[in-house]
């Protein structure tokens, strides 16, 4: 799965010249089923310039909750 933050507005940014830049990232909703997942993250500029890749930049524990399905929990790995 892929989620691209710089689709949101049909325009990926053009970054330009050798400075610091930082982002941010809110996911409203991401049902996920309970597991663990692996995060990479990258970072481009313009139509397509790579600029940094970082695979297994993190990982994420997704739990079961109150409102999780009993079939969904039976398969769960997390368990």
């Amino acid at each position: 799965m892929e989620c691209c933050s710089d689709l949101s507005d049909g325009a990926r940014k053009n970054l330009s010249g050798a400075r610091r830049y930082s982002a941010t990232m809110e996911i409203g909703s991401l049902p996920l089923a309970p597991d663990a997942y692996i995060l990479d993250i990258g970072w481009r500029s313009g139509d397509a310039h790579g600029l940094d890749y970082t695979p297994a930049f993190v990982e994420v524990d997704v739990i079961p909750g109150v409102r999780t399905f009993a079939h969904t929990i039976g398969r769960c790995a997390c368990m």
